[in-house]
């Protein structure tokens, strides 16, 4: 059994093929679609739900449990409490207790 030859694609056959293959990993607005771009987007969301669900979780824990009643012994300055009620209870899971001890450490040094 003779097999016969493949036949070779022309020049522009093949610039044709690289230019179809090209305009599809475009998108709409012309900017390059590639496995990259999505995994970014998809790491970049997943980034912001978990923030979203921490946050949720720690004013969730405040409007439960509330301040702890010794909360100005682990923040003499009142640094972590700079808004009024509904600020601070918002800002209250990013305001995290340890940062007054290295603002401090940063200001006056281990003593």
């Amino acid at each position: 059994m003779e097999r016969e030859p493949i036949p070779r694609p022309s020049a522009s056959a093949l610039a044709v093929s690289a230019t179809a293959r090209a305009m599809a990993r475009t998108s709409a607005r012309g900017r390059p679609r590639s496995g990259h771009a999505s995994a970014l987007v998809v790491a970049w969301r997943a980034v912001w739900i978990t923030r979203a669900l921490v946050w949720s979780a720690g004013l969730a824990g405040l409007a439960v449990l509330g301040r702890s009643p010794r909360w100005r012994g682990f923040d003499p300055g009142a640094v972590t409490v700079p808004f009024d009620r509904l600020g601070n209870a918002l800002v209250a899971p990013g305001a995290r207790w340890d940062a007054v001890w290295y603002l401090a450490i940063a200001h006056d040094g281990y003593r």
